[in-house]
This record gives C-alpha cells, sequence and structure tokens, in this order.
C-alpha cells in the first residue's frame, strides 16, 4: 500500500509542475541558509574545545582590575605551591602591531605570535611534528613555528636549525615544527618565542610599588578537582606568596571567545551580537520557507479534495487517507531535505567567504548539528500532520464541501502569512541599504589627511639611517614628499599625560621630522609649524586635544605647566584619525624627535605606481640590502580596518535577496492557488465582458492592501535593528525616510510583478476552457 501510495504521490506532484517546483525549491532554498548559519554558530560555540581536555583548562582572572594580566612569577607559584594543578605556563600574544621576523630570502610581517613556555604544547594538545630537541623551546632564543609559517619563510626547505632574525635584533632557531593551530582555537600564532627569554615578555608596569611582567597565565587542574573549592583556596592562600595579585577566579577556556572582554585579553574574540543576529535572520528565513510549504502542501490536499471523497465512498477510512497525503508530504519535504544539501555542497565555497572561512563541512555529521536539523524536519512534518488531521476531519463525501473549504481558507490565515514575508522582506531591504549606507560613510569620510598615494616604508628595527633614505627618495620628481616618524595613524605607539592635576588624560604621541604635517596634508589650524629649535622642545596638538584641555584658541594657554604637557604647544592642526571610525578621534600631539624613528612616509604624485613603487624598491635595497621590501598603502590599511563589516553587509544582501525570493515564490504560489480556485469566476466574468485589466487588478487589490499593511509594520522594526547595528560606530550615517520608501517600492515593485505574471495569464486564458465542464 506504501508503494502504490508512493507512486501516486509522485504522479500528483509531477502534474502540477510549476506548483510543486515552487513548494518543495523554496523550502530547500530556506533549508540552505539555515545549515549554513547553523554551521556558523556551531563553529562559534565550538571555540577552543578541540583541546584534550578542555574542560579542566582555565585561564586566571584578577577581577579586582578585571584583568587576565598577571604578574609572570605568579605562573612558577602556582606549579610549585599547588598539587591540585597538572600543568601551568605563562602566555603573551602580541596582537597591536605588526613585527618582522626575515630570513636572508624571505620575511613576514606578522601579529600573530606566542611567547610562552614548553608547558603550553602539553596543555593545548599541540601536535609537534618534528624536533630538535626533547622539549620543543629548548633555550632562551629557541623559535616553534607552524607548517604554513615554514612554508613562507623556508619554502621546501627543512626548517629545523634555520635561523630567523626577530626585529632586525636577536638571532632565532628553529628548534620544533607544529602543525598549524586549528580553526577552532582562539589563539592565533604562526610562531612562538620562549617566555624564559626576559626580551619576549613585551611589556612592564608597575604594581603594588613592584615593577612586574604582565602576561595571561593558563593552567590544567588534575583530574576530580573541584573548581569552585579550589578558586577559594587560590584566593585564601595566593597573597601568602605575592602581593601583586587581587581576588581571582578560574575562567574556562572554552567561554574566553565569547564571554565580555577583560583588560589583557589577546585572544581571538567572537561577536554574540553577529551570532545572535545570524540566528535570528536563520529563523526568520526557516520561518517563511515553513510558511511556503504549508501552504503548498494545503493547497496541494485542497486540490485532492475530490480523490479522497471517491476513496472514502470505496470504504478507505481516516487512516487511509492519513498515509496518503502524509505520504506525498513527507515525499515533499525528502526531496526538499536532499536538494538542500546538494546546495550546500555545490555553494559550500562562496558561503565560506561570508562566513570568513570558519565553515566546516563535515561539522553537518556532528550530533548537535544532526539532532537539530532532525528536529526542524520533524517540526515541519509535525505541522503538516496537524494540518492533514485539521483538513480531513472537515471533509466528507459531499465533493461540495470543496468549493466551502478552499472560500474559509482564502483570507485571514493566508493574509496573515503574506503579511508577515513582506514585512520581513521590507526590514532586510532597509538593513541592506543602511549598511551599505553607513560603510559608503566609511570609506568616503575624510581621515584628516590624504590617504592616497601615501605609504608607509617598515624598515627593520636595527636600521637608523632614515635621513639618507629620505635625501635618496626625494632625488626623484615623482616623490612629493617624504617624512620619517615614530608612529603613524593606526600605529601610535606612544602616549603623553595632559590636563592639569585631577582631570588628566592620555594623549597619542608622534615622534617626527619637520615634514610629517606636509607629507600627510594635515591642515594647520593655528600657530606654526615645527621648527629645528623646537626639537624635543614644542608640539603641536589636534582639536580634540585642545578641548580636553578646555581652550578655545591656541593663545589662551599661557604655560606648559597649565596643560601638564611635556612639551610648549606651538600649533594646532585639523582633527585627524589615528584608528578606525568605530572610535572618535582621539587627542593626538605631534613633537619634532630625532630618536627611536620606526616608519619613513612617502607622498608618491599621481601617476604611474607600479613604475614608481619599483623604483622605490630599487631605492631600498641600495639602502637596505638585507632586508626585503616592506610598505603598506595608508588607504589600504584603513580599508583593511572594516571587512568584518563588509562581510557582514554582503552577507546581510545575499540573506535579503534570498528572503525576497522565497517571498516572491510564496506570494506566486498563493497566485496560483488563487487563480486555481476562481479559475471559473474569471471565466464567467470574461463572459460578461470583463476586460483583462479589470480582472489583473481584481486578483492583485488584495495584495497591495496586505504591502501598505507590511509596510506600516516593517518600518519600526528595521529602524530599531539598524539603530542597534549603528552602535558599533562613533561616526554613524542618519536613518533618512527615503530608506524606507525604498525598500517598501523595491519589495511593492517586484512582488506586484510577481503576481501580475500569473495574474496575466489566468486572465488571457479562454472563459470556454473554464466553463466547458459546467
Amino acid at each position: 500500500m506504501i508503494l502504490h501510495y508512493l507512486k501516486f504521490a509522485f504522479r500528483e506532484l509531477l502534474k502540477r509542475k510549476l506548483y510543486s517546483i515552487l513548494g518543495i525549491s523554496g523550502f530547500a532554498l530556506g533549508l540552505t541558509v539555515f545549515i549554513f548559519i547553523v554551521l556558523f554558530v556551531y563553529h562559534e560555540f565550538q571555540m577552543d574545545s578541540v583541546y584534550e581536555h578542555h574542560e579542566r583548562i582555565f585561564r586566571l582572572i584578577d577581577v579586582s582590575d578585571n584583568t587576565a594580566d598577571l604578574d609572570f612569577n605568579i605562573g612558577q607559584i602556582l606549579k610549585d605551591k599547588y598539587p591540585e594543578i597538572n600543568l601551568a605556563c605563562p602566555v603573551r600574544q602580541k596582537t597591536k602591531w605588526p613585527f618582522l621576523f626575515q630570513t636572508k630570502e624571505n620575511f613576514i610581517e606578522t601579529e600573530s605570535f606566542i611567547s610562552t613556555s614548553n608547558d603550553f604544547f602539553n596543555i593545548f594538545s599541540i601536535h609537534i611534528l618534528k624536533s630538535s630537541n626533547r622539549i620543543p623551546l629548548s633555550d632562551d632564543n629557541s623559535l616553534v613555528i607552524t607548517q604554513s609559517t615554514a612554508t613562507k619563510l623556508f619554502g621546501s626547505k627543512d626548517p629545523i636549525g634555520q635561523t630567523v632574525i626577530f626585529m632586525g635584533k636577536p638571532q632565532l632557531t628553529v628548534t620544533a615544527l607544529i602543525s598549524d593551530l586549528p580553526e577552532r582555537s582562539s589563539f592565533k600564532a604562526g610562531l612562538i618565542l620562549n617566555v624564559q627569554n626576559q626580551n619576549f615578555r613585551f611589556g612592564k608596569i608597575e604594581k603594588n610599588g613592584k615593577i612586574i611582567n604582565p602576561i595571561n597565565i593558563f593552567i590544567q587542574l588534575k583530574e576530580n578537582i573541584n573548581v569552585s573549592n579550589f578558586t577559594k583556596q587560590l584566593n585564601t592562600t595566593l597573597h601568602n606568596y605575592t602581593s601583586n595579585v587581587g581576588i581571582i577566579i578560574l575562567q574556562p577556556v572554552s567561554s574566553i571567545y565569547l564571554e565580555k572582554s577583560v583588560k589583557g585579553n589577546f585572544n581571538k574574540e567572537g561577536n554574540l551580537q553577529l551570532i545572535y543576529l545570524f540566528v535570528l535572520i536563520a529563523l526568520l528565513i526557516l520561518s517563511l520557507s515553513i510558511i511556503n510549504y504549508t501552504q503548498f502542501v494545503l493547497a496541494e490536499q485542497q486540490s485532492r479534495l475530490k480523490t479522497i471523497c471517491v476513496m472514502m465512498s470505496h470504504g478507505a477510512d481516516f487512516r487511509h487517507l492519513m498515509a496518503y497525503c502524509l505520504t506525498e508530504s513527507v515525499l515533499a519535504l525528502t526531496i526538499s531535505f536532499g536538494l538542500a544539501i546538494f546546495l550546500v555542497k555545490i555553494t559550500f565555497p562562496f558561503a565560506n567567504y561570508l562566513f570568513n572561512g570558519v565553515l566546516d563541512f563535515s561539522n553537518l555529521l556532528s550530533w548537535q548539528v544532526l539532532i537539530l536539523l532532525s528536529f526542524t524536519l520533524l517540526f515541519v512534518l509535525a505541522i503538516v500532520t496537524i494540518i492533514t488531521v485539521w483538513k480531513l476531519k472537515q471533509t466528507g463525501i459531499r465533493p461540495i464541501w470543496r468549493d466551502k473549504i478552499l472560500s474559509t481558507n482564502r483570507h485571514i490565515g493566508g493574509s496573515i502569512m503574506i503579511v508577515f514575508q513582506l514585512s520581513i522582506s521590507i526590514v532586510m531591504i532597509c538593513c541592506v541599504i543602511g549598511i551599505n549606507k553607513q560603510l559608503n560613510l566609511i570609506k568616503e569620510n575624510n581621515l584628516g589627511f590624504h590617504s592616497e598615494h601615501l605609504l608607509r616604508l617598515n624598515p627593520p628595527s636595527t636600521f637608523h639611517n632614515f635621513e639618507t633614505l629620505k635625501k635618496k627618495l626625494k632625488e626623484y620628481t615623482f616623490i612629493e614628499n617624504c617624512s620619517w616618524s615614530n608612529g603613524t595613524p593606526g600605529y601610535i605607539n606612544l602616549e603623553d599625560i595632559g590636563g592639569p592635576e585631577g582631570e588628566q588624560f592620555k594623549i597619542h604621541g608622534i615622534g617626527a621630522d619637520l615634514d610629517f604635517v606636509k607629507t600627510f596634508g594635515i591642515k594647520q589650524l593655528e600657530g606654526r609649524d615645527l621648527l629645528s629649535s623646537d626639537l624635543e622642545k614644542g608640539c603641536l596638538i589636534n582639536e580634540t586635544a585642545l578641548r580636553k584641555l578646555k581652550y578655545n584658541h591656541l593663545d589662551e594657554i599661557k604655560s606648559k605647566s597649565e596643560t601638564g604637557l611635556s612639551f610648549d604647544i606651538i600649533g594646532v592642526v585639523r582633527d585627524f584619525h589615528v584608528a578606525s571610525l568605530h572610535s572618535q578621534i582621539e587627542p593626538t600631539l605631534i613633537f619634532l624627535s630625532q630618536t627611536d624613528i620606526s616608519f619613513l612616509n612617502v607622498r608618491l604624485k599621481p601617476g604611474n605606481i607600479l613604475w614608481q613603487m619599483s623604483q622605490v624598491k630599487r631605492i631600498w635595497h641600495e639602502t637596505i640590502p638585507d632586508s626585503p621590501f616592506n610598505y603598506t598603502f595608508y588607504d589600504e590599511y584603513f580599508g583593511s580596518l572594516y571587512q568584518a563589516e563588509e562581510r557582514q553587509g554582503k552577507a546581510i544582501t545575499v540573506f535579503s535577496m534570498i528572503v525576497l525570493l522565497i517571498t516572491c515564490m510564496g506570494i506566486l504560489g498563493k497566485i496560483f492557488h488563487i487563480c486555481f480556485i476562481r479559475t471559473k469566476e474569471i471565466g464567467i466574468r470574461k463572459v460578461n465582458g470583463a476586460k483583462i485589466l479589470e480582472i489583473i487588478l481584481m486578483l492583485n487589490k488584495d495584495l497591495a492592501r496586505l504591502l501598505v499593511i507590511a509596510f506600516i509594520i516593517a518600518c519600526p522594526v528595521a529602524w530599531y535593528i539598524m539603530h542597534k547595528w549603528l552602535q558599533n560606530f562613533a561616526y554613524k550615517t542618519t536613518l533618512s525616510w527615503w530608506i524606507y520608501a525604498l525598500a517598501g517600492a523595491v519589495t511593492m515593485l517586484i512582488a506586484l510583478i510577481t503576481v501580475s505574471w500569473q495574474s496575466l495569464r489566468a486572465a488571457s486564458r479562454n472563459p470556454v476552457e473554464s466553463l466547458r465542464s459546467e
């Protein structure tokens, strides 16, 4: 009997091909997006659970200062004094500025390296591929590198025993080769240094009158240790061994990625808001797909009422009818699921790009994902079952009931579903327009200096002959200007304290030569530019610094003691950005300096960039022959700060197109069904003289009314979502009225075109075809 029902179900699906395609492919498309977002969310919540015994790994947090940076010496104290701890290691990750690692042939400028001890490899289950010693970090100048880093630095050579120059100074020896750190690890590193070398502890601060090396400390507890009791023990006894600690909590390693940031955290951080946004989108798209599929099932069953009545007249009972109806529903659902998996497979590379390469197709087989997908399909099947039972309870032997049932379905339930679908479409289009408007604002925003044709040369730290390099470059006519500096926009590494006692604030510092302001094109507002006599004495400040000092004009400042700065203020320049537009412009000063120079900034004249860069590279190799050519264009750098937002914008755009497509498929399916129901009515109207346009308007007027209702609902929802998203930026676009009007107009236009196409087909049919059976 089941085989008979399957054969009959296939025949019925093929009988109305277009309608079946709309129902099945609509659900498959929504399920495809749902699967991709499930894979993304699964990845985010599984971060740092890849380590063996990850449930016993913790990071120490000092909640007194809300910091993960503790005294370096605490790590050894924990190992020596607490037998409950199996392993402990200090970890310092560098993330703020790029550092240079180079060989004679190649170099890497990277932020992703770690300074730690040998216990790190055991705590975090690091796979050591090759080692020259029993332990990876065998001496103070040992260097452990990953496979991908070894390929970049040494190509096909065996990296073990090779030497690498770090920032032009210490010569490191590669003592071990490890696998790349897992994608689901919040640690990011291609190189690992030995923290026992004091030069690799990177930073000193004063705490409780003592100078300490601040660092993250990770521990692995032994089995069956009660974490709560051990934490109490730590807070009771740790003060006996060190005074440089407050109240300690143990943070599980698996919570680092998504928990609120603490000071001193350099691990990769997730974005809970983004996860929630994608979860919301997944649920909305799945809801739209379920609505479409439910309408498809409902319409299919309504079109079968005569068949059902014939079956009942021949003795079929309720069980037979349920089996008949559900067989077709399960078949359609199975085809949809198979099509969804096929779409996931063929579109995986593009989706992985949108999700920043974090998706893993094999996660589809994880028990959590399988349970969720199974529950989703069972939920849809349950809805279909409820509808089927309800429909069969209403169906009797008399086929005349068909018209009654069909006519009652056309109203409230279907209208609510269409309003919901249209509202979601309008909200998504509003978000796409708003996101792109904000991204355009970011790209077109005035940075306060001219970033076009401006590049930064990054010599090794051992290079000090900046003036010679500058003179050689200025001999060429395509070089408009040059300036060396300690720090630049995007790479500030000096700070001063400004303001009177009690109202002090941090101010960024840039040490530079006399040509800095001219090279960057920063506008002078008051006072004068730097002169040779201002060396280590005078400085320029930006407008924000002047306001922070509570002055309106330069001439109001009487003495250096009023400002609290280390320099006399000789001029004020226009505000310029030293970071992304996620944050406000901060107080900044520019002073004349000849020490600790880091960069050479070069402004090129408009022209053949490739040829100009080849000449700059030639001069570089003449002046710094042992160092690879290393440079950065400022416009590219500042553009790269918004890659996450651009990727989010592309993902939202794609999802919006899918939402609109699913909505159109649902509306088209609905109008197919309405035209099927009203075939004879349309025929009678045409026989009585109705024109095609009148029939089209009759079929479209309900949709137009529903579009207006959807627009009224969608506007405040879209405003709220965009308002929350814009909180991530210090400089925000305005949510103008035309955003909502345009979104509503686009949705209305596409929906009406979709409906009018089928309405025209129905209105153009020969009325004889629909009335000949009467």
